[in-house]
Protein backbone atom coordinates (compact mmCIF):
# COMPACT_ATOMS: atom_id res chain seq x y z
CA UNK A 1 0.00 0.00 0.00
CA UNK A 2 1.06 3.58 -0.54
CA UNK A 3 0.05 6.79 1.19
CA UNK A 4 -0.23 10.07 -0.58
CA UNK A 5 -0.53 13.18 1.57
CA UNK A 6 -0.11 16.84 0.73
CA UNK A 7 -0.48 20.17 2.41
CA UNK A 8 -3.21 22.59 1.40
CA UNK A 9 -6.90 22.08 0.86
CA UNK A 10 -8.82 22.45 -2.35
CA UNK A 11 -12.15 23.79 -1.05
CA UNK A 12 -15.46 22.07 -1.72
CA UNK A 13 -17.47 21.76 1.51
CA UNK A 14 -21.24 21.42 0.90
CA UNK A 15 -24.26 19.63 2.39
CA UNK A 16 -25.87 16.11 2.84
CA UNK A 17 -27.44 13.60 5.28
CA UNK A 18 -27.53 11.59 8.55
CA UNK A 19 -28.81 8.35 10.08
CA UNK A 20 -28.08 7.19 13.64
CA UNK A 21 -28.24 9.13 16.84
CA UNK A 22 -26.02 9.11 19.86
CA UNK A 23 -26.02 5.89 21.86
CA UNK A 24 -27.59 4.29 18.81
CA UNK A 25 -30.87 6.21 18.69
CA UNK A 26 -32.22 6.71 15.18
CA UNK A 27 -32.16 10.37 14.30
CA UNK A 28 -32.76 12.52 11.22
CA UNK A 29 -30.62 15.47 10.30
CA UNK A 30 -32.67 18.60 10.93
CA UNK A 31 -32.57 21.37 8.38
CA UNK A 32 -30.85 23.71 10.81
CA UNK A 33 -27.72 21.51 10.79
CA UNK A 34 -26.94 22.53 7.21
CA UNK A 35 -23.71 24.55 6.99
CA UNK A 36 -24.18 28.27 7.01
CA UNK A 37 -21.28 28.89 4.64
CA UNK A 38 -20.65 26.69 1.62
CA UNK A 39 -18.83 26.67 -1.67
CA UNK A 40 -20.78 25.49 -4.71
CA UNK A 41 -19.22 22.72 -6.83
CA UNK A 42 -18.70 25.13 -9.72
CA UNK A 43 -17.12 27.90 -7.69
CA UNK A 44 -13.41 28.63 -7.53
CA UNK A 45 -11.30 27.60 -4.55
CA UNK A 46 -11.13 29.74 -1.43
CA UNK A 47 -8.57 32.51 -1.48
CA UNK A 48 -5.07 31.20 -0.89
CA UNK A 49 -5.86 27.54 -1.63
CA UNK A 50 -4.68 25.42 -4.54
CA UNK A 51 -7.05 25.13 -7.48
CA UNK A 52 -8.38 21.56 -7.82
CA UNK A 53 -7.45 19.69 -10.98
CA UNK A 54 -8.73 16.47 -12.50
CA UNK A 55 -6.96 13.48 -10.90
CA UNK A 56 -4.57 11.48 -13.01
CA UNK A 57 -5.97 8.29 -14.49
CA UNK A 58 -4.33 4.94 -13.87
CA UNK A 59 -2.91 3.00 -16.79
CA UNK A 60 -6.20 1.15 -17.12
CA UNK A 61 -8.38 4.24 -16.73
CA UNK A 62 -9.46 3.47 -13.17
CA UNK A 63 -9.26 5.61 -10.02
CA UNK A 64 -5.91 7.12 -9.16
CA UNK A 65 -4.41 9.48 -6.58
CA UNK A 66 -3.75 13.08 -7.54
CA UNK A 67 -2.44 16.25 -5.98
CA UNK A 68 -5.95 17.68 -5.86
CA UNK A 69 -7.28 14.61 -4.06
CA UNK A 70 -4.53 14.36 -1.48
CA UNK A 71 -4.56 18.11 -0.87
CA UNK A 72 -8.31 17.99 -0.33
CA UNK A 73 -8.01 15.13 2.17
CA UNK A 74 -5.12 16.80 3.98
CA UNK A 75 -7.14 19.99 4.33
CA UNK A 76 -10.35 18.40 5.59
CA UNK A 77 -10.88 19.08 9.31
CA UNK A 78 -11.00 15.96 11.46
CA UNK A 79 -9.72 12.52 10.46
CA UNK A 80 -10.50 11.18 6.99
CA UNK A 81 -9.33 7.83 5.59
CA UNK A 82 -9.66 6.42 2.07
CA UNK A 83 -8.93 2.94 0.68
CA UNK A 84 -9.30 1.98 -3.00
CA UNK A 85 -8.63 -1.61 -4.09
CA UNK A 86 -8.52 -2.91 -7.67
CA UNK A 87 -9.83 -6.47 -7.58
CA UNK A 88 -8.43 -7.21 -11.06
CA UNK A 89 -4.82 -6.11 -10.58
CA UNK A 90 -4.75 -6.61 -6.81
CA UNK A 91 -3.31 -3.15 -6.26
CA UNK A 92 -4.43 -1.02 -3.31
CA UNK A 93 -3.82 2.62 -2.51
CA UNK A 94 -4.87 4.74 0.39
CA UNK A 95 -4.87 8.32 1.61
CA UNK A 96 -5.48 10.17 4.82
CA UNK A 97 -5.59 7.89 7.87
CA UNK A 98 -7.30 4.64 6.80
CA UNK A 99 -6.25 2.88 10.02
CA UNK A 100 -8.12 5.34 12.26
CA UNK A 101 -10.93 3.57 14.13
CA UNK A 102 -14.19 5.50 14.60
CA UNK A 103 -17.78 4.58 15.44
CA UNK A 104 -19.00 2.40 12.56
CA UNK A 105 -22.53 3.86 12.42
CA UNK A 106 -24.55 1.87 9.87
CA UNK A 107 -21.62 0.63 7.79
CA UNK A 108 -21.45 -2.44 10.07
CA UNK A 109 -24.73 -3.53 8.48
CA UNK A 110 -22.65 -4.74 5.53
CA UNK A 111 -20.84 -7.21 7.80
CA UNK A 112 -24.13 -8.33 9.38
CA UNK A 113 -25.64 -9.04 5.95
CA UNK A 114 -22.51 -10.89 4.80
CA UNK A 115 -22.55 -13.05 7.92
CA UNK A 116 -26.20 -13.99 7.51
CA UNK A 117 -25.90 -14.71 3.78
CA UNK A 118 -23.07 -17.20 4.30
CA UNK A 119 -24.42 -18.72 7.51
CA UNK A 120 -26.13 -22.07 7.99
CA UNK A 121 -29.27 -20.33 9.19
CA UNK A 122 -32.42 -20.86 7.17
CA UNK A 123 -33.38 -17.32 6.20
CA UNK A 124 -37.10 -16.73 5.80
CA UNK A 125 -38.67 -14.33 3.36
CA UNK A 126 -39.16 -12.00 6.32
CA UNK A 127 -35.47 -12.22 7.23
CA UNK A 128 -34.43 -11.33 3.69
CA UNK A 129 -36.90 -8.48 3.64
CA UNK A 130 -35.32 -7.16 6.85
CA UNK A 131 -31.91 -7.45 5.21
CA UNK A 132 -33.18 -5.45 2.26
CA UNK A 133 -34.56 -2.77 4.58
CA UNK A 134 -31.31 -2.77 6.56
CA UNK A 135 -29.19 -2.11 3.46
CA UNK A 136 -31.46 -0.19 1.09
CA UNK A 137 -33.22 2.00 3.67
CA UNK A 138 -30.64 1.74 6.49
CA UNK A 139 -33.55 0.67 8.70
CA UNK A 140 -32.41 0.34 12.32
CA UNK A 141 -35.48 -1.60 13.48
CA UNK A 142 -34.90 -4.23 10.79
CA UNK A 143 -31.26 -4.46 11.88
CA UNK A 144 -32.28 -4.91 15.52
CA UNK A 145 -34.66 -7.72 14.51
CA UNK A 146 -31.88 -9.58 12.70
CA UNK A 147 -29.31 -8.92 15.43
CA UNK A 148 -31.63 -10.24 18.14
CA UNK A 149 -32.85 -13.27 16.18
CA UNK A 150 -29.43 -14.44 15.02
CA UNK A 151 -27.32 -13.73 18.13
CA UNK A 152 -25.53 -10.74 16.71
CA UNK A 153 -23.03 -10.53 19.58
CA UNK A 154 -21.60 -13.86 18.41
CA UNK A 155 -20.98 -12.34 14.97
CA UNK A 156 -18.39 -9.87 16.28
CA UNK A 157 -15.50 -12.39 16.53
CA UNK A 158 -16.37 -13.58 13.02
CA UNK A 159 -16.14 -10.01 11.70
CA UNK A 160 -12.63 -9.77 13.13
CA UNK A 161 -11.24 -13.22 12.41
CA UNK A 162 -13.02 -14.27 9.21
CA UNK A 163 -13.46 -10.92 7.49
CA UNK A 164 -10.16 -9.40 8.63
CA UNK A 165 -11.64 -6.40 10.47
CA UNK A 166 -8.53 -6.10 12.63
CA UNK A 167 -9.38 -2.87 14.48
CA UNK A 168 -13.07 -3.70 15.02
CA UNK A 169 -13.96 -3.35 18.70
CA UNK A 170 -16.80 -2.52 21.05
CA UNK A 171 -16.52 1.13 22.07
CA UNK A 172 -15.19 1.35 25.62
CA UNK A 173 -17.95 1.67 28.20
CA UNK A 174 -20.70 0.26 25.96
CA UNK A 175 -22.30 -3.18 25.75
CA UNK A 176 -21.61 -5.36 22.69
CA UNK A 177 -24.19 -4.25 20.14
CA UNK A 178 -24.08 -3.29 16.47
CA UNK A 179 -24.56 0.41 17.25
CA UNK A 180 -21.65 0.41 19.71
CA UNK A 181 -18.79 -0.72 17.46
CA UNK A 182 -15.81 1.08 15.96
CA UNK A 183 -13.59 0.21 13.00
CA UNK A 184 -11.39 1.73 10.30
CA UNK A 185 -11.66 2.31 6.56
CA UNK A 186 -9.24 -0.58 6.10
CA UNK A 187 -11.63 -2.84 8.02
CA UNK A 188 -14.57 -1.79 5.86
CA UNK A 189 -12.59 -2.47 2.68
CA UNK A 190 -11.71 -5.97 3.90
CA UNK A 191 -15.30 -6.98 4.61
CA UNK A 192 -16.44 -5.61 1.23
CA UNK A 193 -13.65 -7.58 -0.47
CA UNK A 194 -14.65 -10.72 1.40
CA UNK A 195 -18.31 -10.41 0.46
CA UNK A 196 -17.57 -9.93 -3.23
CA UNK A 197 -15.06 -12.78 -3.37
CA UNK A 198 -16.56 -15.39 -1.04
CA UNK A 199 -20.35 -15.21 -1.06
CA UNK A 200 -22.21 -17.75 -3.22
CA UNK A 201 -23.10 -16.28 -6.62
CA UNK A 202 -26.82 -15.84 -5.94
CA UNK A 203 -26.22 -14.18 -2.56
CA UNK A 204 -23.48 -11.99 -3.98
CA UNK A 205 -25.82 -10.82 -6.73
CA UNK A 206 -28.52 -10.01 -4.19
CA UNK A 207 -26.12 -8.11 -1.95
CA UNK A 208 -24.77 -6.10 -4.90
CA UNK A 209 -28.33 -5.27 -5.93
CA UNK A 210 -29.24 -4.05 -2.46
CA UNK A 211 -26.14 -1.85 -2.24
CA UNK A 212 -26.86 -0.33 -5.65
CA UNK A 213 -30.43 0.42 -4.57
CA UNK A 214 -29.51 2.67 -1.63
CA UNK A 215 -32.43 5.05 -1.10
CA UNK A 216 -32.22 8.59 -2.52
CA UNK A 217 -31.21 10.20 0.77
CA UNK A 218 -28.18 7.88 0.83
CA UNK A 219 -26.84 8.70 -2.61
CA UNK A 220 -23.46 10.10 -1.64
CA UNK A 221 -20.05 8.75 -0.65
CA UNK A 222 -18.97 5.81 -2.85
CA UNK A 223 -22.15 6.38 -4.85
CA UNK A 224 -20.37 9.43 -6.33
CA UNK A 225 -18.02 7.11 -8.27
CA UNK A 226 -20.60 6.63 -11.02
CA UNK A 227 -23.60 4.62 -12.20
CA UNK A 228 -21.95 1.24 -11.49
CA UNK A 229 -21.39 2.08 -7.83
CA UNK A 230 -23.16 0.72 -4.77
CA UNK A 231 -22.54 1.28 -1.09
CA UNK A 232 -23.59 1.12 2.53
CA UNK A 233 -23.31 4.54 4.13
CA UNK A 234 -23.30 5.29 7.82
CA UNK A 235 -23.77 8.55 9.68
CA UNK A 236 -24.16 9.05 13.41
CA UNK A 237 -23.89 11.69 16.12
CA UNK A 238 -21.68 10.02 18.69
CA UNK A 239 -20.01 10.73 22.03
CA UNK A 240 -16.22 10.44 21.92
CA UNK A 241 -14.46 13.03 23.97
CA UNK A 242 -16.31 16.33 24.36
CA UNK A 243 -18.44 17.60 22.82
CA UNK A 244 -20.22 14.97 20.74
CA UNK A 245 -19.68 14.99 16.98
CA UNK A 246 -20.71 13.43 13.67
CA UNK A 247 -19.04 10.49 11.97
CA UNK A 248 -19.86 9.94 8.28
CA UNK A 249 -18.67 6.87 6.34
CA UNK A 250 -19.26 4.94 3.10
CA UNK A 251 -18.15 1.50 1.92
CA UNK A 252 -18.94 -0.17 -1.39
CA UNK A 253 -17.76 -0.80 -4.93
CA UNK A 254 -17.52 0.92 -8.29
CA UNK A 255 -16.78 0.09 -11.90
CA UNK A 256 -17.91 -2.74 -14.19
CA UNK A 257 -18.43 -6.02 -12.33
CA UNK A 258 -17.69 -4.29 -9.03
CA UNK A 259 -14.02 -4.01 -9.95
CA UNK A 260 -13.05 -1.36 -7.41
CA UNK A 261 -13.60 -1.62 -3.67
CA UNK A 262 -13.85 1.76 -1.99
CA UNK A 263 -14.07 2.65 1.69
CA UNK A 264 -13.96 6.15 3.13
CA UNK A 265 -14.41 7.14 6.77
CA UNK A 266 -14.69 10.61 8.22
CA UNK A 267 -14.44 11.28 11.95
CA UNK A 268 -15.39 14.96 12.06
CA UNK A 269 -14.51 17.55 14.66
CA UNK A 270 -17.29 19.06 16.78
CA UNK A 271 -19.34 21.74 15.07
CA UNK A 272 -19.57 20.15 11.63
CA UNK A 273 -22.82 18.61 10.40
CA UNK A 274 -23.59 15.24 8.86
CA UNK A 275 -24.46 17.05 5.63
CA UNK A 276 -21.03 18.63 5.45
CA UNK A 277 -19.41 15.26 6.09
CA UNK A 278 -21.41 13.48 3.41
CA UNK A 279 -20.51 16.16 0.89
CA UNK A 280 -16.84 15.97 1.81
CA UNK A 281 -16.52 12.22 1.35
CA UNK A 282 -18.51 12.44 -1.89
CA UNK A 283 -16.03 15.01 -3.16
CA UNK A 284 -13.17 12.69 -2.20
CA UNK A 285 -14.66 9.82 -4.20
CA UNK A 286 -15.44 12.09 -7.15
CA UNK A 287 -11.85 13.29 -7.24
CA UNK A 288 -10.50 9.74 -6.95
CA UNK A 289 -12.55 8.61 -9.95
CA UNK A 290 -11.96 11.69 -12.07
CA UNK A 291 -15.53 12.89 -11.85
CA UNK A 292 -16.56 16.51 -11.26
CA UNK A 293 -17.71 16.99 -7.66
CA UNK A 294 -21.34 17.99 -7.34
CA UNK A 295 -23.77 18.72 -4.57
CA UNK A 296 -25.41 15.56 -3.26
CA UNK A 297 -28.95 15.15 -1.96
CA UNK A 298 -30.05 14.44 1.56
CA UNK A 299 -33.15 14.44 3.75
Amino acid sequence: MRRWMAGVAAGLMLAVAGCQGDAGRAVGVPAETAPTSTTSPGAGPPSGSAAPTAPASSAKGGPAPSQALTSYIAGAPGTLGLVVRDTVTGSTWQAGDPAHAAWTASTIKLAIATSLLESDFTLTAGDRDNMRKMLVDSDNDATDALWDKFDGVDMIPQFKQRYGMATLAVVSGYRPYWRHLQCSATDLATVMAYALAKLPAADRTQLVGWLKAAAGVQQWGVWAAGSDAGHKPGWAFKPEGTPDHWVVHSVGFAGPRERYIVAVTYDQPPGRSAKQGAQTISDVVSLAFGRPPRQVKGP
